[in-house]
């Protein structure tokens, strides 16, 4: 992965270990040849990380609504288990 300069990788895989030892969902997708973000890859015609980025959604959106909190009118998620998936 050192065809991108904007970030390096260690950093990005830095970021995705400390998201998830806060206790949030990450994982990193290296995309080969490609620079740091989505933009990059879509101009160089790298879509495969397509396919696997609607699966990591759909995993982790799978147990999720979205709800506002009363007092402050902001959105909150809260998890729940859908029936069938």
């Amino acid at each position: 992965m050192d065809a991108q300069t904007l970030v390096p990788f260690q950093q990005s895989k830095t970021m995705c270990d400390k998201t998830i030892e806060a206790g949030g969902a990450s994982e990193l997708y290296p995309v080969e040849g490609a620079g740091h973000g989505i933009r990059w890859w879509e101009s160089m015609h790298l879509t495969h990380y397509k396919q696997h980025m609607v699966r990591w959604l759909e995993k982790q959106l799978r147990d999720v609504t979205i709800a506002f909190d009363a007092r402050s009118n902001l959105p909150t998620l809260q998890r729940y288990r859908l029936e069938g998936y």
